[in-house]
């Protein structure tokens, strides 16, 4: 199996992934591996999985 990976970037704190916008995500196959500040960004990590060609 393989897998692809998605970063989504906020600029600010204040401006933080809501739950539905996580949701919203959730069902086009993404998973929320983890979630990183950095000074005033937040990186949001996905991964799905992928069928080999």
């Amino acid at each position: 199996m393989y897998y692809e990976y998605k970063v989504i970037i906020r600029e600010q704190l204040e401006n933080l992934m809501s739950e539905d916008e996580l949701n919203e995500v959730g069902l086009k196959g993404w998973e929320l591996v983890f979630c990183l500040k950095i000074f005033n960004k937040v990186h949001y990590h996905f991964k799905r999985a992928q069928e080999a060609n």
